[in-house]
């Protein structure tokens, strides 16, 4: 699940889902930052790349 937010610059975990059961935060959250919609994963575990780039010099 993702949790929409303003700009908070204080997150360093994704917030609580539900205030009353500490241990059930969201995996992620999104929001615009000077015009640009960001996304934000905590885990890298859950992340999977639609593709990969590779430069050869």
């Amino acid at each position: 699940d993702v949790h929409d937010c303003k700009s908070d610059t204080s997150l360093r975990r994704p917030p609580k889902k539900n205030e009353k059961v500490s241990n059930l935060r969201y995996n992620s959250v999104s929001g615009d930052t000077e015009g640009s919609k960001v996304y934000i994963v905590y885990e890298n575990r859950v992340v999977y790349p639609t593709y990969l780039i590779t430069f050869i010099p």
